[in-house]
């Protein structure tokens, strides 16, 4: 069961993002899929693997926010889903 959020920081070749959201949930998961309590969602990790892996590399940036996804963002993700085939 969900008993609240953490947000952490998401690292990956030298970028970070931050304030990435994650349910803590009452007790471990013991499948692998998470870390210790901790569970982040399929759309959310997407998105932020897409941030590291994708748009901060093509816009030099270095750290973001996970506070300033956008609507301008969400269309740019969703866009780079379709092409990749993976919606």
């Amino acid at each position: 069961m969900i008993i609240g959020k953490v947000y952490k920081v998401r690292e990956r070749n030298g970028r970070k993002v931050m304030n990435v959201p994650y349910d803590q949930m009452d007790e471990p998961c013991h499948e692998g899929c998470c870390e210790n309590a901790l569970c982040i969602g399929v759309g959310t990790l997407s998105r932020s693997n897409w941030l590291l892996n994708n748009y901060m590399s093509e816009n030099n940036l270095t750290d973001f926010d996970f506070n300033n996804w956008s609507e301008e963002l969400e269309m740019l993700w969703k866009h780079w889903r379709e092409t990749r085939g993976n919606h």
